[in-house]
C-alpha cells in the first residue's frame, strides 16, 4: 500500500517510465466534448465511470458506464490508485488542443483524490487552505495526487500534453460496484 502523506497538498507516487503508454495515448481516438468553459480545448476519453459534469443541484449530473479500461490503463490504475473506478484521458497537442483548465474544483460525484500521470509539461496551481497557493511544474511521466475539492488549474507549457487521471466515483452516484 503507497503512502499518502494528506498534510501536503500534492504528493509525487512516482514516474512512468514505460513510454508504450505514450505511444498508446496518442493511437486513442479523441472527443471533442466542450462540456465545460474552464477547458473549452480539451479533448477526452473516458473509461469506467464517466461523468457529464453538468450540475448536481439541478438534477442534470448524470454518471454512466462507458467501456473498460483497456490493459494498460488499468495496469496505471492498479499501481497508483486501485480503488479507481473512472479514468479520464485528456489531449493536448497544439495548435488544435490543449490540456490547460482554469482555476476550479473536481465534479462532486467524485471523491476528493486524483491521480494524475502525466506526459509533457504544465504549470499546476493548487490553493491549499493552509498554505496559500502552491505551484508545481510537472514533468514528462510524473505521477502526483492531489485533493481535487481543493481549487486547482493547469497550464500546458509543451506542444504536446497527455494525462491520465483516476477518480473514484461517489457511492451514491455509482450506478453498480465495478471494484
Amino acid at each position: 500500500m503507497m503512502h499518502i502523506d494528506t498534510t501536503k497538498p500534492l504528493n509525487e507516487l512516482g514516474k512512468v517510465k514505460d513510454f508504450t503508454v505514450l505511444k498508446k495515448l496518442r493511437e486513442l481516438r479523441f472527443d471533442r466534448v466542450v462540456k465545460s468553459s474552464y477547458a473549452p480545448l480539451r479533448l477526452e476519453k473516458w473509461y469506467g465511470y464517466g461523468s457529464n459534469l453538468q450540475s448536481i443541484k439541478e438534477g442534470r449530473a448524470d454518471v454512466n458506464w462507458t467501456e473498460n479500461f483497456p490493459d494498460w490503463v488499468d495496469e496505471l490504475r492498479r499501481s497508483y490508485f486501485p480503488e479507481a473506478n473512472s479514468a479520464l484521458i485528456c489531449k493536448g497537442v497544439r495548435p488544435d488542443s490543449e490540456t490547460s483548465i482554469d482555476w476550479h474544483r473536481d465534479h462532486g460525484t467524485f471523491e476528493n483524490r486524483v491521480v494524475m500521470v502525466n506526459f509533457g509539461f504544465a504549470v499546476f496551481y493548487l490553493q491549499d487552505y493552509m498554505s496559500g497557493t502552491e505551484i508545481y511544474t510537472l514533468t514528462d511521466g510524473q505521477v502526483v495526487d492531489f485533493d481535487s475539492k481543493l481549487l486547482h488549474k493547469s497550464t500546458q507549457t509543451s506542444d504536446e500534453r497527455y494525462i491520465i487521471t483516476f477518480r473514484k466515483v461517489k457511492t451514491s452516484f455509482s450506478k453498480h460496484k465495478l471494484f
